[in-house]
């Protein structure tokens, strides 16, 4: 027998209404298919504000946001002596396990998570400055003083930002 892979033959189930067709039968077939899936799909997609986050980074930012909070008796946090009582600007995290201070990070929440200079304040870890997600401690802060982890996700992570950069999502 022949060996086919198995995109020759999910092409060939694609295929096997369209056979007796033309070429150009074919084709218009072939296009009318692929416009209802990009319809279906930008249908789906519309129901998204432009801020919502892309779900494989939604999923991280919650695992992130979970671990933080199983955490919770061990982290505390001192405000920097200049802070305004309005308005967070920095402080520092720490972990503690044993009675022991086992790590100290510098937290600064930042106005603008899209800029990369504003992000390295983030977090003394660094993870914030190069994945642009919220880190460990930055997320129990931000979970702690009670305000929004959007608030903290660069643009780049939404699906106004995929589709100003002409990506498609399937």
């Amino acid at each position: 027998g022949h060996v086919t892979s198995n995109i020759a033959e999910s092409n060939n189930s694609v295929l096997k209404s369209d056979r007796v067709l033309t070429v150009y039968g074919m084709f218009s077939e072939y296009y009318k298919r692929l416009a209802s899936q990009f319809e279906d799909r930008m249908g789906c997609i519309a129901g998204y504000n432009d801020n919502y986050v892309l779900p494989k980074t939604l999923e991280k930012i919650n695992g992130t946001i979970g671990r933080s909070k199983t955490l919770d008796g061990c982290f505390s946090y001192v405000p920097d002596s200049n802070s305004s009582s309005n308005e967070f600007e920095g402080g520092a995290v720490i972990y503690k396990s044993g009675g022991e201070v086992r790590s100290l990070n510098r937290v600064h929440l930042i106005h603008n998570p899209s800029d990369p200079a504003e992000r390295a304040k983030g977090c003394t870890c660094r993870e914030y400055f190069h994945t642009g997600l919220p880190c460990i401690h930055i997320a129990w802060l931000v979970n702690h003083l009670g305000k929004d982890i959007n608030n903290y996700i660069p643009q780049k992570f939404t699906v106004c930002a995929l589709f100003s950069q002409g990506v498609i999502i399937f």
